[in-house]
C-alpha cells in the first residue's frame, strides 16, 4: 500500500480545516471596533534552541544551537472608560511573529488597536493577511488531489512546469 495515498488525504483535510477556520477568524475580526492605543513595550527576547544529536559517533555529542529573537509587544488602550492591556500583534496568525513584524512599532508610539465588541480584553494591532491561509488551502487541495489520482496529477504538474519553462 502506498503510504502517500493513506497519509495525504488526512493531511490535506487537516490543513484545509486549519486554513478555513483561520480565514473565518480573519474575516470576523476585520469587523471588530478600533481605538487608539499606546505601545508600552516593544522589545526582542533572545531565544536559544539547542538540539543534541544522540546518534552522533563523535564524542562529545554534536550539539546545534539556533539563536533567534522573539518579539515582545505590549500596548494599552481604553474602551468605554475602562483601561486594557494587550499583547497580540496579529488578528489571526498562522505562525509566530517575527522581528520584522514589529520593527516600525516603537515604545510610546500610538497605534490603532482593534478589539472585540463583546470582550474588549481581546485585541490586536495588525490585521492578518489572508494570503498564508489561502496558500495553505491550495496546498491542502494539492494533497487531496494527489492522493486520489496521482497519475493525472503528475501529468498536470508536468504540463504546468513545461509552460513555465517555455514562458
Amino acid at each position: 500500500m502506498d503510504v502517500f495515498k493513506v497519509i495525504l488525504p488526512y493531511a490535506g483535510i487537516f490543513l484545509a480545516i486549519i486554513s478555513i477556520l483561520n480565514l473565518i477568524k480573519i474575516n470576523v475580526r476585520k469587523n471588530w471596533l478600533s481605538t487608539s492605543g499606546r505601545v508600552t513595550q516593544s522589545t526582542a527576547e533572545l531565544e536559544i534552541d539547542t538540539f543534541h544529536n544522540v546518534r552522533s559517533k563523535q564524542k562529545p555529542l554534536n550539539t546545534y544551537s539556533f539563536k533567534w529573537y522573539k518579539p515582545k509587544l505590549r500596548y494599552e488602550y481604553e474602551v468605554n472608560g475602562n483601561r486594557y492591556e494587550g499583547h497580540n500583534i496579529f488578528s489571526a496568525p498562522l505562525a509566530p511573529p517575527r522581528m520584522n513584524d514589529i520593527l516600525m512599532i516603537t515604545d510610546g508610539s500610538l497605534q490603532t488597536v482593534w478589539y472585540s465588541p463583546k470582550n474588549p480584553r481581546k485585541s490586536y494591532i495588525i490585521q492578518s493577511s489572508t494570503i498564508p491561509s489561502v496558500m495553505l488551502l491550495i496546498l491542502a487541495m494539492v494533497f487531496v488531489g494527489y492522493s486520489f489520482n496521482p497519475e493525472s496529477f503528475n501529468g498536470l504538474v508536468g504540463e504546468i512546469c513545461n509552460k513555465l519553462q517555455n514562458s
